[in-house]
């Protein structure tokens, strides 16, 4: 057990000895094919798991949507991990509406409710967060990447709703952060 723990320390201790960043984490750089590069040529992508309020949706939708998941984790086993993160909840357009009403409400009873009102929503922008799921895979190169998306878009994007959509540069940029630091609160 002792030598686990040394290895286990020293190579704790490595990692402060590096100079920047590029020497911990083995990401290369963003391609502009939107996806991230590894030194070994390895291709790590972020897609976004669409989330459905199963209470209010049929049995036939539910079942159906359950065959789409059963028939991706089938064809992609071991090829990605599902990420959940919590986001803060962004209510800055409804405190706006909300702060415009009481300024031109003249009814003082009506205006006592639209300032409960604004407490709610700052409340709720200040306690609440929002919970979103991504899905975070690996190819071996750039083909086999583009061979995935288009596999795994093709099951989960049919039906009315998609189950699964793309992120654009700036939503992954969020991601790797808020995973990095995981204490930290990001904006929209």
């Amino acid at each position: 057990m002792g030598i686990h723990n040394r290895s286990f320390k020293e190579k704790w201790l490595a990692l402060f000895e590096k100079e920047n960043t590029s020497e911990v984490l083995p990401m290369a750089r963003y391609v502009e094919d939107n996806f991230y590069l590894y030194d070994d040529g390895t291709v790590m992508d972020i897609m976004q798991i669409v989330a459905k309020d199963l209470q209010n949706c049929s049995e036939q939708d539910i079942t159906y949507d359950f065959a789409k998941h059963w028939k991706f984790h089938k064809l992609n086993a071991d090829e990605y991990k599902i990420i959940a993160l919590n986001f803060p909840c962004d209510l800055t357009e409804q405190k706006k509406y909300w702060k415009k009403k009481i300024e031109t409400t003249k009814n003082p009873y009506l205006k006592n409710w639209q300032k409960r009102t604004l407490a709610q929503l700052e409340w709720l922008e200040k306690n609440r967060t929002k919970r979103e799921f991504f899905l975070m895979f690996f190819t071996e190169n750039a083909a086999a990447h583009k061979e995935f998306i288009l596999r795994n878009l093709q099951i989960m994007a049919t039906g009315q709703e998609p189950l699964l959509k793309e992120c654009d540069f700036g939503r992954k940029e969020q991601i790797l952060y808020k995973m990095a630091n995981q204490n930290m609160n990001i904006q929209r």
